[in-house]
């Protein structure tokens, strides 16, 4: 998401040249996010006065360019729900081979040796790149498991209302910090990646303790 601070001095820059005066001041900030010290950056900046004295309405962290007059809001990383994802199985998404690519259209009609033997392996392996799922299968399960969470979700704003799919899906909280695996079976927990935080924890007291949680 980097480039999208170029993105934002780009629109500045034009709409400064076209002399275009908005209803607010548009303030650009640059502090170091979360890879290199974030606690440092914005969390220090809206404690001083110079930032008080902006008046900042509301902040943008990250966005995207819209091709119209309207501006999409996302939540990502403060979503309420938190996930682990354990399914081992068939190939999916980008791993696949997809029948009737452009490369292959472009090898009909090509004499050359190198690109029809490419083509001409990508053919011979996509049955086992993307092999059938059974219907009695894994594999289908969790497919099902998933779909129905999402489609929950999308029906009633919550992926778990009841206790069809045998378990609850908390929300997270900084208190309860409830999460859902989603695997074969569906299990709740708490503290995600428990071990792992914890690791990096004794990391950090070791050789950063001002940095430490």
């Amino acid at each position: 998401m980097k480039s999208v601070a170029v993105q934002y001095l780009e629109a500045v820059r034009r709409l400064k040249n076209k002399r275009i005066r908005l209803k607010r001041t548009v303030h650009l900030s640059f502090v170091p996010d979360e890879e290199v010290g974030g606690a440092k950056g914005m969390a220090e900046f809206v404690k001083t006065d110079h930032y008080k004295n902006l008046r900042v309405g509301f902040a943008l962290d990250e966005g995207i360019a819209c091709a119209n007059e309207e501006y999409q809001v996302f939540n990502g990383e403060r979503t309420i729900w938190h996930l682990n994802v354990v399914c081992p199985g068939k190939s999916g998404h980008g791993s696949l081979l997809l029948p009737d690519t452009c490369g292959e259209k472009v090898a009909k009609d090509n004499d050359r040796d190198d690109v029809m033997f490419y083509t001409e392996i990508l053919v011979s392996e996509t049955n086992d790149i993307n092999p059938k799922i059974a219907t009695n299968s894994r594999a289908l399960k969790m497919i099902d498991q998933v779909t129905k969470l999402w489609t929950n979700f999308a029906k009633y704003g919550n992926p778990t209302p009841d206790e069809s799919l045998g378990v609850i899906w908390k929300p997270y909280t900084l208190e309860g910090q409830d999460f859902l695996e989603i695997g074969e079976n569906l299990v709740a927990g708490t503290r995600p990646d428990k071990d792992e935080l914890e690791f990096w924890e004794r990391i950090y007291m070791k050789y950063c303790p001002k940095y430490a949680p």
